[in-house]
């Protein structure tokens, strides 16, 4: 897919956002924020969307990011039914990545605006051990992503907090 076809595509969902943003009265933003960190208009633009969330008349909730397990492998549990040979949420924490200044950074960004509040990811569905798995199911898909158990997970966590999303 060409570059300019790309940025047509983007414009066009940018459009549809902004036509349904009046159907929500939350609106939840998340992502890889470590990844967008390094991009220098990241800032200005992640300030400038929630400031017309708020202007639309929309409550904003910022997601903060979840760890990286990099070792972690969702077929390790099927692959021990049979071979049995690692304990898989042990090896899943070999190496885990966090985030300290974007995270940091989003909170600041949720309390400068009483519409905006931060919930954080980590602190609701990991355990202290920061382990991919919450009572012997795995809440992520791969390294980075929560699987639809984890995102269930994430969603009764934060309901208590919100009324309606």
């Amino acid at each position: 897919m060409a570059v300019l076809e790309i940025k047509k595509e983007c414009a066009e969902f940018r459009a549809n956002v902004k036509r349904e943003i009046s159907s929500y009265e939350y609106v939840i933003l998340g992502g890889s924020w470590s990844g967008y960190w390094g991009y220098p208009a990241f800032i200005g633009d992640l300030e400038e969307t929630v400031a017309f969330l708020i202007n639309e008349g929309r409550k904003v909730v910022i997601l903060g990011q979840i760890p990286r397990f990099e070792f972690y492998d969702r077929n390790c549990s099927l692959r021990n039914q049979r071979y049995s040979q690692v304990d898989c949420e042990q090896h899943a924490q070999r190496k885990v990545k966090h985030w300290d200044t974007p995270i940091e950074y989003l909170k600041t960004v949720a309390a400068q605006y009483p519409e905006v509040s931060y919930f954080g990811i980590s602190e609701s569905i990991c355990d202290p051990e920061r382990s991919p798995y919450r009572d012997a199911n795995p809440i992520y898909f791969d390294a980075g992503h929560k699987s639809i158990y984890g995102s269930e997970l994430l969603a009764r966590r934060m309901r208590p907090n919100y009324r309606r999303y």
